[in-house]
């Protein structure tokens, strides 16, 4: 919340378990954090220890519309476009389901001409067309 990134990525570091505590009344993460506000090198330089279930910080760039997180994650590992949370919705899904343009565009670029429909589909069967018509987002 200070700004001292430095120093939390030190302690992480000597502390990787620590990534996944709750430092927020809403349950965030220093992770969590460092998206919301930007830190794009802080984030991908603890990628490999975050764990790849639920929203991962990539479910929450492109939620976010973080054009620049995004790209950096999909770069460092494209698989993380087709992990699902626990709503069974894809960065690349929630990307579109919140009128996120640009970062819906950026992960498309990372499919590399994949045709996985299965990608644009919740868990309860609603595609990104039913999410974005719902959602208003007809852009």
């Amino acid at each position: 919340m200070k700004g001292q990134w430095r120093k939390i990525l030190e302690a992480y570091k000597n502390n990787p378990e620590a990534l996944e505590s709750k430092i927020t009344k809403s349950e965030d993460t220093v992770i969590h954090i460092a998206i919301y506000v930007g830190q794009t090198h802080f984030v991908t330089s603890l990628l490999d220890n975050i764990k790849k279930e639920g929203n991962t910080p990539l479910h929450l760039a492109a939620e976010l519309g973080n054009v620049e997180i995004c790209t950096s994650i999909a770069r460092l590992d494209a698989n993380l476009i087709s992990c699902r949370n626990s709503d069974g919705e894809t960065p690349f899904f929630l990307a579109a389901h919140h009128g996120k343009k640009d970062a819906f565009f950026c992960l498309y670029a990372y499919l590399n001409n994949k045709q996985d429909h299965s990608l644009c589909r919740r868990r309860n069967g609603d595609t990104i067309l039913h999410s974005t018509i719902f959602g208003e987002c007809f852009g």
